[in-house]
């Protein structure tokens, strides 16, 4: 890990001289595209030359863009093998502790065979009664879950009416006084509207 810093930072180092030439490659194009757009008395400028400078510049700024794309790319890798030398270090520091955790664990277990024993037990239980394992699914038939025998033609859903006087006394005692239909009893005309006004029945 040590190594690939190492590595990491030559590529960031030599990212920054190379982004620090093309500045000053920069720099220089600019300032000779400023001499020779110049005006100046009995000359006329050099437009070839202005072209070719013009292109410097052009490539010399794609140049520098690429080379802080890159520049970032390389900071970051240098950044991430740095932290995990970080923890590296931080694990092999903790080494001789954990080992010495182990080992007293270790001789705590030899000292009390009961714990194994206990969990030797639970282990064989757990694995008896199925513990961690899904759940049963229900029962189903070509896809479909099973539906229960019931002939919903055969359940009586018609209203229940009082049989008896008795029972119509009691449901009037206890204070029910809906009234059911009964067929043989007929039903009062709607309201109509006759020559006089809306028919109310009177």
């Amino acid at each position: 890990m040590r190594d690939t810093i190492a590595a990491n930072q030559r590529a960031v180092e030599q990212l920054d001289r190379r982004i620090a030439r093309t500045r000053q490659d920069l720099t220089a194009a600019q300032a000779e595209i400023e001499a020779l757009t110049r005006r100046r008395w009995l000359r006329r400028p050099d437009h070839h030359a202005i072209a070719q400078t013009d292109h410097r510049i052009e490539a010399d700024q794609r140049q520098l863009q690429r080379l802080h794309n890159e520049q970032s790319t390389a900071a970051r890798q240098l950044e991430y093998s740095r932290a995990r030398l970080h923890d590296a270090e931080r694990a092999v520091a903790n080494t001789p502790e954990v080992e010495t955790a182990i080992a007293h664990r270790s001789q705590w277990l030899l000292s009390h065979p009961a714990e194994l024993e206990w969990e030797h037990d639970l282990a064989t239980r757990l694995d008896k009664t199925g513990h961690g394992k899904p759940a049963p699914q229900p029962d189903q038939q070509d896809g479909r879950e099973v539906e229960l025998d019931i002939d919903l033609r055969t359940i009586d859903l018609s209203p229940r009416h009082p049989q008896t006087g008795l029972e119509r006394q009691l449901w009037e005692t206890i204070g029910i006084h809906r009234a059911f239909a009964d067929p043989d009893i007929a039903m009062p005309p709607l309201p109509g509207r006759g020559i006089d006004g809306p028919d109310l029945g009177r």
